[in-house]
């Protein structure tokens, strides 16, 4: 499966993926809103070997696809939209940009194509996004997005010690109609 945009191409990871993850996934930048274990390269081998997974079940519920550069064919990150464990019509989203490629709308751009597909071809009603509390680079974009804050929840150990919370943001198919984004 691949999702293209002005910019960028969404497809699917490789264990070829796997080194490139691990240096994102190493960077101080990138790991400021995540717990310890997420810059453990085992822990990004293991991941990536998890995308490839549910990329080949039957039937899939989970898109987590590679962020690619058209311009250099440079992984930049990863977007996802998961239905797994959802009710029906809904699907949580996912966006992880290494952190050289951040503030360049790229991405903007990913964020825009992967939900596109959740509302286009999977038919979803509603999507719904996590972030750390604290994550304001993240907020700017879901909302410029047309997601929504609708709540806050507790988040893990390491999280309440830097006295942050979860944000809960959504984003429904007709408030994605409305914002004039879709692909």
């Amino acid at each position: 499966m691949q999702l293209e945009a002005d910019r960028v191409t969404l497809r699917e990871f490789t264990l070829a993926d796997v080194a490139v993850c691990q240096r994102q996934h190493a960077d101080p930048r990138f790991l400021e809103f995540y717990s310890a274990e997420v810059g453990d390269p085992a822990f990004v081998q293991t991941l990536v070997e998890l995308f490839i997974r549910t990329a080949n079940t039957e039937p899939r519920l989970d898109y987590t696809l590679a962020i690619v550069e058209r311009g250099t064919s440079q992984l930049i990150g990863s977007g996802s939209i998961r239905t797994a464990g959802q009710e029906k019509g809904h699907a949580e989203f996912g966006l992880g940009l290494g952190a050289d490629f951040w503030g360049r709308g790229l991405a903007t751009e990913a964020a825009r194509a992967i939900i596109a597909f959740g509302f286009e071809e999977l038919g979803l009603e509603e999507i719904r996004g996590i972030s750390v509390s604290a994550n304001h680079r993240v907020g700017r974009l879901v909302t410029k997005l047309g997601f929504v804050k609708t709540g806050e929840a507790d988040g893990a150990a390491w999280m309440a010690a830097r006295g942050w919370r979860h944000s809960v943001w959504t984003l429904t198919k007709s408030a994605w109609a409305h914002t004039g984004v879709a692909l």
